[in-house]
């Protein structure tokens, strides 16, 4: 699928060649492409690992959007999918739900003084 191969080439650049808007871009591209990506024969067995090498570790992004789009990545695939290995089934939900704690806590305004 030429969609896969260009949001692998995206997230393999990052950060060296593409910038995180890219990323962000190939991770809306991959929300987009949930259930083709789960019912794919070959991709559908190399999803934890595209998970641990690149979304996992946006986390704990200094961007906030790149927090969302994998918290919601995490959230998507994981009501469809096993996790092979427990430890990151637990550390994904684990992040996820501190993520989503990070990320209403940062984007709120901060409240004006009386």
């Amino acid at each position: 699928m030429a969609q896969l191969e260009f949001i692998t080439s995206v997230m393999q650049g990052f950060p060296a060649s593409r910038s995180p808007r890219e990323k962000d871009g190939a991770l809306n591209m991959t929300r987009a492409l949930d259930m083709t990506m789960l019912k794919h024969p070959k991709v559908g067995d190399m999803l934890e690992g595209f998970f641990v090498a690149y979304v996992i570790p946006e986390l704990g992004s200094s961007d906030r959007f790149l927090r969302f789009r994998s918290t919601d990545l995490i959230r998507t695939f994981s009501a469809q999918m096993r996790w092979r290995d427990q430890k990151v089934s637990a550390a994904s939900s684990h992040a996820t739900l501190a993520s989503s704690d990070t990320l209403h806590r940062t984007s709120r305004a901060p409240s004006a003084a009386s």
